[in-house]
């Protein structure tokens, strides 16, 4: 073997510990990286083509349609395919049915049991509500008054998500079910569904026939989803690794910088000996660029097994048929490539100072650096020996003082992101209830005249009518809801409701728009009263005095009962026996603790992650300091200066790092929650950044037992400390 080989493999011995620490944080990085763009890759396409394989409609018509509606519409708009369905929720008991018939050549239905429905007594159900209620082929769903045989176990493009409406976007699926029955279960159409190459213009269809509500494929709840989740996938996929390998390659830089520094004779007497700076680089850089290149690909190996767990996460909460773990050579070798180059960079960098020095200059004897003698203070006089040490010890390098800073700081920062998104999804639902809603139940219904009453009084204690209705501003859909008089279960002042509209934050922020701004609904200008701080059943909301001013003969009905009750159990019993549709508050806030539950295990492996972080970085930048004050501490300790008081200037200088640390990773977070918000929120939920104390408590205590592991390394360090080879290492 040659020379070169073996002292580049010398070196990577003397640097094991070290490098076993970077190779884990890259590893992570990899892993990170790898995963989520592939599974963000393979997911996005697998769905896209689902979508265009079962003709997920491109616009969705509501309203009251006949056949020669279906007919104008095929002749005049030349579109591929035109088709008439009807969607109707019934109750019986606990469990609400979305009835829906089948179309044959838009929203196609993927078969995995059994056959579609040809009878009035048939059905095919959904594979969510399937899987959960172990519902086989041959069983009966009681939907509403009808009993209905299941034929058939089907998949749908528009419900890859489990919806049920704006508030309940993940359903539950023991009280929700979904079933397609036969084309001819209803003599009539309550939606259009429409596909074409063009995109098809609204104005365009009004001319041809009247409709309810105009809602884009871009516009469904469905699909603003999975475009969130992709735009999730991104953020998670850039923070994580990024912060990983700079850490990583930032102890490199300070790691490979102090070794230079210290063999800064060796490298001397090999450029005198005719060794050129290539040469020199490659013994220096070798055991980084290594180091690199097979934590890299460790990490992307370990992204197959982590992929497989993911989708089996995300499986509980998506319906996408053929959704596979796929081998993505292009992010394999940005990863590998990201790895081993930074590694060879910083590397690099570190060497710069040496390179360009003659021999002769090299193998001089390094001046050492004489801080500036400072007289005491007042207050410097009262502080001890051992405190003053630690002290200036800290200070003594500031790379790796500001470094071991900054891993802390992102180790705190990782930890305050991972709890405070966990508080943030928490909030959503609790500021809802707290502040906003205090119905008991949402009743829908078909269109009442206001004068008519839907429930009987005896049940009710308070209760708003209210007109859901869909509108649109700048091209969107939102949903506008019209209450009629005085507003008791919703918190929203009466004179502003009159005065225009009241929006949430998320609309405001996005619209760009503040109070007494005037923006468009449905091409008329209205003016904006009130911003409400809202995250769940996000909505435009007025009264009918003010929406009459706007839109023209505005029928004074009603569609939604928001009620308030003594007797709530009493209240859902009638309902149910009238076999009435609503939901309860307690559905939508269970609905969001099944979301926290999905998320609960990926909240978790981001915060064992943070902790690797932070200690594998304690643990590289404390071995780095402890090697270098081999000679010091040998010193010290023959001077009388006992290993009891020399773990407590370690201990000091570790407490000095903890105070500039967390409170800099605790901004780092929050600001971490702000950037990915945007992600996290669409036009039916919103995600506001908020960090408990209790999360902070626990963000800090953990990253204070990290920063104990130090005085535990260190006490083993230096007892196993030896005098002769103590005194072989005599520089810093």
């Amino acid at each position: 073997m040659r020379t070169s080989m073996k002292y580049m493999f010398r070196k990577m011995k003397n640097h094991f510990g070290q490098q076993l620490g970077m190779g884990l944080l890259i590893l992570i990085a990899s892993l990170f990286f790898s995963t989520l763009f592939s599974f963000k890759d393979t997911y996005e396409q697998t769905t896209k083509n689902y979508f265009a394989s079962y003709h997920y409609a491109d616009v969705t018509l509501q309203g009251k349609f006949k056949d020669s509606d279906i007919a104008a519409l095929k002749n005049d708009l030349n579109a591929s395919n035109v088709e008439g369905r009807w969607v109707h929720d019934v109750k019986k008991d606990d469990l609400t049915t979305r009835l829906i018939s089948q179309t044959r050549t838009t929203n196609q239905l993927k078969l995995e049991k059994g056959r579609l429905a040809k009878a009035k007594d048939e059905c095919a159900v959904i594979s969510q509500y399937a899987r959960m209620n172990k519902t086989q082929l041959g069983d009966t769903l009681i939907a509403g008054d009808q009993i209905l045989k299941v034929v058939g176990i089907v998949s749908s493009p528009e419900y890859v998500y489990y919806v049920q409406n704006a508030r309940t976007m993940i359903a539950d699926k023991e009280n929700f079910a979904i079933a397609f029955v036969s084309e001819d279960f209803s003599p009539v159409y309550n939606q259009i569904l429409l596909r074409n190459d063009q995109r098809i213009s609204e104005k365009q269809v009004k001319k041809i026939v009247a409709y309810e509500a105009f809602t884009r494929q871009t516009d469904q709840i469905n699909y603003q989803m999975f475009e969130g989740d992709l735009d999730q996938f991104i953020s998670f996929a850039y923070i994580f690794p990024t912060i990983f390998w700079l850490l990583s390659f930032g102890i490199i830089f300070i790691l490979l910088r102090r070794t230079i520094l210290k063999e800064h004779k060796q490298i001397g007497v090999m450029k005198a000996l005719g060794r050129n700076n290539w040469g020199i680089i490659k013994i220096y850089t070798f055991q980084f660029v290594l180091m690199g290149l097979l934590s890299s690909i460790a990490g992307c190996l370990l992204s197959l097994p982590v992929s497989k767990w993911l989708l089996t996460i995300f499986a509980s909460m998506i319906e996408v048929p053929d959704l596979t773990v796929a081998f993505n050579p292009l992010y394999w070798l940005i990863t590998i490539g990201v790895s081993t180059i930074g590694c060879w960079i910083f590397s690099i960098l570190s060497m710069l100072d040496i390179l360009r020095e003659y021999p002769y200059t090299s193998m001089s004897p390094r001046v050492p650096k004489i801080s500036a003698k400072r007289r005491n203070t007042k207050v410097w006089k009262y502080v001890s020996f051992n405190t003053r040490y630690a002290f200036k010890t800290s200070l003594r390098n500031k790379g790796r003082f500001f470094l071991m800073i900054l891993g802390i700081a992102a180790s705190a920062a990782l930890l305050v992101f991972s709890f405070g998104f966990n508080d943030s999804l928490k909030e959503v639902t609790n500021q809802y209830f707290r502040t906003f809603a205090s119905y008991d139940l949402i009743i829908e219904s078909q269109p009442q005249q206001l004068t008519d009453d839907l429930v009987e009084d005896t049940l009710i204690q308070k209760e708003d009518k209210a007109l859901q209705m869909v509108t649109k501003v700048n091209g969107e859909e939102y949903s506008l809801i019209i209450l009629d008089g005085q507003v008791d279960t919703l918190e929203l002042a009466d004179e502003m409701l009159r005065e225009g509209i009241i929006i949430p934050e998320y609309y405001a922020e996005k619209w760009q728009v503040t109070v007494g701004d005037t923006i468009k609904i449905d091409d008329r200008s209205v003016k904006v009263s009130c911003i409400l701080p809202l995250g769940m059943g996000l909505s435009i909301f007025t009264s009918y005095d003010y929406a009459e001013s706007i839109f023209d003969d505005l029928p004074r009905v009603y569609n939604t009962l928001y009620v308030q009750s003594d007797h709530p159990e009493k209240l859902e019993q009638h309902l149910k026996n009238q076999n009435m549709v609503f939901t309860t508050a307690n559905n939508d806030r269970e609905m969001f603790r099944s979301l926290l539950d999905n998320m609960g295990i990926l909240i978790i492996f981001l915060i064992i992650c943070s902790v690797i972080l932070g200690i594998t970085v304690i643990m590289c930048m404390n071995l780095m300091n402890l090697t270098v004050r081999e000679f010091e501490y040998m010193f010290m300790n023959i001077m009388g200066y006992s290993k009891r008081r020399i773990l407590s200037a370690i201990g000091k200088e570790t407490l000095l790092q903890l105070i500039l640390a967390i409170p800099l990773g605790f901004f780092l977070g929050y600001q971490l929650l702000q950037a990915i918000k945007g992600e996290f929120s669409q036009n039916t939920f919103a995600l506001y950044p908020i960090v408990s104390l209790k999360s902070y408590l626990i963000s800090a205590t953990i990253v204070f037992l990290m920063g104990s592991t130090r005085i535990l390394l260190s006490n083993r360090y230096i007892e196993k400390l030896d005098i002769v080879e103590g005194l072989k290492v005599q520089e810093d």
